[in-house]
């Protein structure tokens, strides 16, 4: 597997999510204190439920809402929202990406057809600040993105 995510100091590709009915882009929301983009696989798996169970508790430690936890995904935008919602983490927004040119753009695209488990921090110039790419068969370390945050 070769794959190439985006390195600190990267501009971050554009893109969007649905927030309280209306579309909201990453270069707009970066601007109050910057933004994570979080890849899961696949979701519905068990470790992408621990993952996003653990990101939505502690998504007022990582900045929530002034600083959004984007999830992105291989499901489609209605697929994922019904998993988040389910696994109690209404709080994060999310962009389905079922082409992959979302993770792609990051540079977290498998060959398997999903992305990576990976993460990113945008910060308030809209480029990399902070990313990592982790096992896929483990929930990412929540303790890793704090320490980020400084970064933003």
């Amino acid at each position: 597997m070769n794959l190439r995510p985006l390195a600190p100091g990267s501009p971050a590709p554009d893109l969007a999510w649905q927030e309280s009915g209306a579309i909201v882009r990453l270069a707009a929301r970066c601007r109050e204190q910057g933004a994570f983009v979080l890849f899961l696989p696949l979701a519905g798996a068990p470790v992408c439920v621990d993952d996003v169970r653990a990101l939505a508790a502690a998504a007022a430690e990582l900045g929530a809402p002034r600083r959004p936890l984007v999830v992105a995904s291989v499901d489609r935008a209605d697929h994922l929202r019904r998993f988040l919602d389910e696994s109690g983490a209404q709080a994060l927004a999310h962009t389905g990406d079922p082409e992959l040119a979302v993770a792609e753009s990051f540079g977290v695209r498998r060959p398997e057809g999903f992305a990576a488990r990976a993460s990113f921090l945008v910060g308030r110039d809209g480029r990399i600040a902070a990313s990592a790419v982790h096992p896929i068969a483990f929930p990412r370390p929540l303790t890793q993105l704090a320490e980020w945050i400084a970064l933003a």
